[in-house]
C-alpha cells in the first residue's frame, strides 16, 4: 500500500500546489480589477472634462462668429457709405462740367 499512499501524497502535493497557484491568480485578477476600475473612473472623468471643454469651445467659437459677422456688417456699411460718397462726388463733378 505504500505505492498507493505515495500516489495519494503526490496528488495532495499537486492539489496544494494548484490551490496556491489559484490563490495567486485570484490575487492577480483582483489587482487587475482594481486597476481597471481606476482606469474606467479616469476615462469617465476625462470624457466629462472633454465634453465640458468642447462645450466651452463651441460657445466661444459661436461668440467669435457673431463678432466676425458684426465686423463684416460694419465694414459693408462703411463701403456702402464710401460708394455713396463717390457717387455723390461723381454727380457733383458732372454738374460742374467735369466729364468722367
Amino acid at each position: 500500500m505504500s505505492g498507493l499512499e505515495d500516489r495519494i501524497s503526490k496528488l495532495e502535493e499537486a492539489i496544494n500546489s494548484l490551490r496556491e497557484r489559484v490563490a495567486r491568480v485570484e490575487g492577480i485578477v483582483e489587482q487587475m480589477d482594481k486597476r481597471l476600475n481606476h482606469i474606467e473612473t479616469e476615462l469617465r472623468e476625462l470624457r466629462a472634462e472633454f465634453r465640458t471643454e468642447l462645450g466651452e469651445f463651441r460657445t466661444e467659437l459661436g461668440g467669435l462668429r457673431r463678432e466676425i459677422d458684426e465686423h463684416r456688417r460694419e465694414i459693408d456699411e462703411r463701403f456702402r457709405k464710401v460708394d455713396e460718397r463717390f457717387e455723390s462726388l461723381r454727380r457733383e463733378s458732372l454738374m460742374l462740367g467735369f466729364t468722367d
